[in-house]
């Protein structure tokens, strides 16, 4: 069991000190994370050489704030290889990235391997970096001392994994739902998990296919911009795949207008109950009622049937 003296090494050029990585550092130890950061650990007469080799051999992640300068300096990129060498040796993940003044299309015409790795934006401001950050961290320390963190089951083993799928543009939805099952998670019933909970530095679309591959029951939130997405129209074919084979359970929710007719799912039960639109019922709180009275219907069947 590998054990490290730092959780976070930050990688990360020297124009970028003043304007993010100083606050950062700071904000991060603040909060209990372990950081090794030069702007604290270099000292006069130290080797530089040295001393970054020593933080990098004894940190658990490389938190590296990739931006436009970062790509055009030696000594960054170094360390950015050694970091992606020693996920490639240790195969565990090693980089945490942030992407500051760095378009995502341009990582991924640049640099494909970093644009697979979900990282943070850093125009979300301090308060989400340093909660995110601190969330990835945390988990890794509970899987290490055998605790389990919010990736493991429930601790009585008899909540359901529910799966909520979704479109970036639909999440006002997603919340609401989540919010409507609270009650449900809270007596330990269900364990819900959704795309907004990928970990920093996770691969992002491994991890959320992995999600809807171990799910008991999954909820897709139906909406033309959902189907028009690729990635999530796969997502759709997997839960219909998985839900023919008895796998899981399959269970889409029409949250705006879209035509039902051509979809592979055109034949599977559907919530609301009339097939319309939680956005085209004058009264949205009935829309929701309606929607959750099914999904408790669903969950009781599944419990039952376990």
């Amino acid at each position: 069991m590998p054990t490290y003296e730092y959780d976070l090494f930050i990688s990360h050029a020297f124009e970028d000190k003043r304007e993010i990585v100083d606050e950062l550092a700071y904000l991060l130890m603040k909060s209990g994370i372990k950081v090794w950061y030069s702007g604290f650990e270099l000292q006069v007469g130290n080797s530089l050489y040295e001393s970054i080799n020593d933080g990098l051999k004894k940190s658990r992640f490389g938190l590296v704030i990739l931006s436009p300068t970062f790509f055009q300096k030696h000594w960054t990129m170094k360390e950015l290889y050694t970091l992606i060498a020693q996920e490639t040796g240790k195969k565990e993940k090693r980089i945490l990235p942030i992407w500051h003044k760095i378009e995502y299309h341009t990582l991924l015409n640049e640099h494909p391997l970093l644009a697979d790795t979900y990282g943070l934006n850093s125009s979300r401001g301090f308060a989400v970096l340093v909660n995110e950050i601190k969330r990835k961290v945390e988990a890794e320390r509970k899987k290490y001392a055998g605790l389990g963190g919010d990736e493991n089951k429930n601790l009585n083993g008899k909540a359901l994994k529910v799966f909520i799928g979704h479109h970036p543009d639909d999440d006002g939805y997603r919340s609401l739902l989540k919010r409507h099952l609270t009650s449900f998670e809270k007596s330990g019933k269900i364990q819900i998990w959704d795309s907004t909970m990928v970990l920093p530095g996770s691969l992002r679309q491994a991890e959320i296919e992995k999600r809807l591959i171990n799910s008991d029951l999954m909820i897709i939130l139906l909406s033309a911009d959902f189907v028009a997405s690729d990635l999530l129209y796969n997502l759709l074919e997997m839960a219909r795949a998985r839900h023919l084979r008895n796998q899981g359970s399959l269970l889409p929710v029409i949250i705006r207008p879209l035509i039902i007719s051509e979809l592979p799912i055109r034949r599977f039960d559907m919530l609301p109950s009339n097939k319309r639109a939680i956005s085209l019922w004058p009264d949205k709180d009935a829309a929701w009622l309606d929607v959750v009275q099914g999904v408790k219907k669903m969950i009781n069947h599944l419990k039952d049937s376990k």
